[in-house]
């Protein structure tokens, strides 16, 4: 389901049952929780005033960008 906690999982598997028989061995399938990235990131502050930010956060767009629906830029100290 969707926001399902990772935790400590590292695979999921699945097994296969019907009528006639159940699977005794399952397929399975690292889980990786790895989703689009902004990279490589860059700011040039261009605001002389000191205190003051200025200019443009550019990161390029990532292989993956269908997958990305809102992107946000936050300040932190």
């Amino acid at each position: 389901p969707p926001d399902t906690a990772l935790g400590s999982v590292t695979h999921a598997v699945v097994y296969v049952r019907s009528p006639l028989e159940e699977q005794t061995t399952p397929a399975a399938l690292a889980v990786s929780d790895a989703g689009p990235t902004a990279a490589p990131l860059a700011f040039v502050d261009l605001d002389l005033d000191l205190g003051d930010l200025g200019g443009a956060v550019t990161w390029a767009v990532a292989t993956d960008a269908l997958l990305v629906q809102h992107a946000a830029v936050y300040l932190g100290e």
